[in-house]
């Protein structure tokens, strides 16, 4: 009898560890009906393919890529519970990064239990110098995080669906700070390498979507290295495109880094700066200081703002600055003799003190 043909449809199967040591890695997809729908994710026109790019990062908090294409899912901080978990080693985990270090950490497994994917990657530094560089015999770290997707997106489960609803859409892992990956993620600018985005993509194709065309010889699906140099050049021209696609897409943002004497200009009384070393971030979009701003750590306290924005905030203060000074000509003209701050005020309350050259480099208001 003759074997019956390979299916059109047949598929090259993705690389698998025959015998993994930690045989009992699994995903468990609770159910709970229709209590707690698949996410929906939303893809951004175009692309290198044309069919759409997807950007997620998702470091236990939504960032802006996250929260346009409701792509949290895809990260690997994205808490599982109460759809599933990973189980390892008779252990559970509730997110894929705390799998990934306990694959890492093999000795150690029991340690990343419960952990969020924040926390996982702060246990890991006191655990440096004892990593398992067999990732618990699946041989490298590229086998060892698919090992732990293929379970988070098992056939079937939630996870895989939602997956699935990316089909044929480009998945991007955007790093809002280049220099921090280069490896899983875009490295912000598009040269990083993508690897967490084109795993997913592989599994994806897996599952029954559609691949990228080309993909297995540019890309050793055993390694993640590049084939060649022409495969690389391919690769990295869809991840820069993907990026540039994303980037445009984003919202754009303004960030404020104060000093000790500047003050917001927008209109009321003067606010309190944040600590030292404290930074704060807005959207350029919402408006001039109508809304809290969000606390971050800032190496330098210099004034980097959007062009526009910067214009019509020294506008702003150069007319209010202006008034003040033809309202109260007597009370400045009886402090001639007191000594002046060049080009600020005359020693009227140093909370009110404004330097134009530390508020806009390219001009002056005074």
């Amino acid at each position: 009898l003759k074997s019956p043909s390979a299916p059109l449809s047949h598929r090259t199967p993705l690389p698998r560890n025959s015998q993994p040591f930690p045989a009992a890695m699994e995903y468990s997809d609770r159910g709970y009906g229709g209590l707690y729908p698949p996410p929906d994710p939303r893809p951004i026109p175009g692309g290198p393919l044309g069919t759409g790019v997807i950007g997620f990062y998702y470091p236990d908090r939504e960032e802006p890529c996250d929260r346009m294409c409701g792509s949290s899912f895809l990260g690997n901080f994205y808490d599982l519970k109460p759809l599933g978990r990973i189980s390892l080693k008779g252990l559970s985990f509730d997110n894929a990064e705390a799998a990934f270090q306990a694959l890492k950490f093999w000795r150690r497994a029991e340690a990343f239990q419960g952990l969020s994917g924040t926390e996982a990657v702060e246990k890991k530094k006191h655990f440096s110098g004892n990593e398992d560089r067999s990732y618990a015999s699946y041989g490298s770290n590229w086998l060892a995080m698919l090992a732990v997707l293929r379970q988070k997106f098992k056939r079937g489960s939630r996870m895989a669906q939602a997956l699935l609803k990316t089909d044929g859409v480009v998945l991007l892992e955007h790093n809002p700070v280049k220099g921090r990956d280069s490896v899983w993620s875009n490295n912000s600018d598009g040269s990083g390498s993508n690897w967490l985005g084109l795993q997913l993509m592989m599994i994806r194709h897996e599952l029954g979507g559609h691949g990228i065309q080309g993909l297995p010889t540019w890309i050793d699906l055993q390694t993640g290295k590049p084939q060649s140099r022409d495969g690389q050049f391919h690769w990295q021209g869809i991840v820069k495109s993907a990026t540039e696609t994303l980037v445009d897409a984003l919202p754009r943002r303004s960030f404020i880094e104060w000093s000790p004497y500047e003050t917001f200009f927008g209109g009321g009384a003067p606010q309190r700066p944040p600590e030292q070393g404290q930074r704060r971030t807005r959207s350029a979009a919402a408006g001039p200081y109508r809304e809290p701003f969000d606390h971050g750590s800032g190496p330098t306290r210099t004034v980097q703002l959007d062009p526009a924005v910067r214009d019509y905030r020294c506008h702003q203060a150069g007319a209010q600055q202006r008034q003040r000074r033809s309202a109260t000509p007597g009370r400045r003209a009886s402090r001639g003799a007191q000594a002046r701050e060049p080009g600020g005020y005359a020693n009227e309350g140093d909370d009110k003190r404004v330097s134009p050259s530390r508020l806009c480099p390219s001009c002056s208001f005074m």
